[in-house]
């Protein structure tokens, strides 16, 4: 009877282990272990958190450019990898800082330039065509006069006539000057703009030293903040960027990748992106988790085993 008993409890212990080793290593149709897991299996839900006015961004436009940058992530999956719950568990925000107000200063300064130097140019252009005028009329005024003083003197008449248009030309100087001194002002004022335009862009690149970013994610309370919204494909890329790390993305070397360091309008995955959320989301046997573990729960039985069979 002890006997049996010993076989059965062998027999226990090899369909344990050999039930282990088939679960752990045969593998499924799609190629992986029938017992396997990936990170990626179980989406990370998201939620929009609170939206700046100064953003000029509805919460339906924010939920739908958030939809966008996940929807690269999602489609280069085998399930998707972010979705939207309104309790998820990452919070997006749109955070109003320094450096949007510094970025809004920039695009209302040069847009005021850029007006400025079209209304500028013209006027430029109308002086020198008229300064070119001005100096035909004056050689040929002088011509006249220098002839006639060659023939002893001018009749009556035409002397009437040389001081008529060399009074003409003296207020029509008079007008140039005007002219002159009002394109000046025009051009200091433009001058002014541009060095407030450059003063503006040294501080946002003195900001930009400690929040070199355009979002962050911060993973001690799973939130992502972004502070630009320049223009649409930007913004997608940075809400991408912050979601690749939230998935543990790290940076990439890659100018062309949405996980640069820097922001950029690239609004597609990159070779290397792939690459990395391919490293990031592989499947794996749970035996590359669970292998001590395994072990050592047949260890257990072995022991078991013996110890029983020394007691029987």
């Amino acid at each position: 009877m002890v006997y049996n008993n010993n076989v059965k409890k062998l027999l226990i212990l090899l369909v344990v282990i050999i039930s282990g080793y088939f679960l752990f290593t045969i593998k499924g149709g799609d190629g992986y272990p029938l017992l396997s897991y990936s990170r990626c299996d179980t989406p990370l839900t998201y939620r929009i958190g609170t939206i700046d006015p100064r953003f000029n961004l509805t919460a339906d436009e924010t939920l739908a450019t958030v939809g966008e940058a996940a929807a690269l992530w999602n489609s280069a999956w085998l399930s998707p990898i972010f979705m939207y719950d309104p309790k998820g568990e990452i919070v997006i925000s749109l955070d109003y800082d320094e450096r949007q107000m510094l970025s809004s200063q920039i695009n209302e300064i040069q847009t005021d330039l850029d007006t400025g130097k079209t209304s500028l140019d013209p006027k430029i252009n109308a002086y020198k065509n008229h300064t070119a005028e001005f100096d035909k009329k004056m050689a040929t005024l002088n011509a006249d006069i220098a002839y006639w003083n060659g023939q002893g003197g001018a009749p009556q008449d035409v002397f009437n006539q040389l001081k008529d248009r060399q009074t003409a030309l003296r207020l029509e100087a008079e007008s140039l000057n005007d002219e002159a001194a009002d394109l000046n002002q025009s051009t200091k004022s433009y001058n002014f703009q541009i060095k407030t335009l450059n003063q503006t862009i040294g501080m946002l690149d003195k900001t930009l030293v400690s929040k070199p970013e355009e979002g962050i994610y911060n993973p001690n309370n799973n939130s992502i903040s972004i502070y630009f919204n320049n223009s649409k494909a930007e913004l997608v890329h940075t809400i991408a960027h912050e979601l690749g790390h939230a998935r543990d993305l790290d940076h990439l070397p890659d100018p062309t990748a949405i996980m640069y360091s820097s922001s950029t309008k690239i609004t597609t995955l990159s070779p290397d992106d792939l690459t990395a959320l391919n490293k990031v989301c592989e499947k794996r046997s749970v035996t590359e988790l669970y292998w001590n573990t395994y072990f050592k729960a047949v260890r257990g039985i072995r022991g078991w085993f013996l110890t029983t069979i020394s007691q029987g």
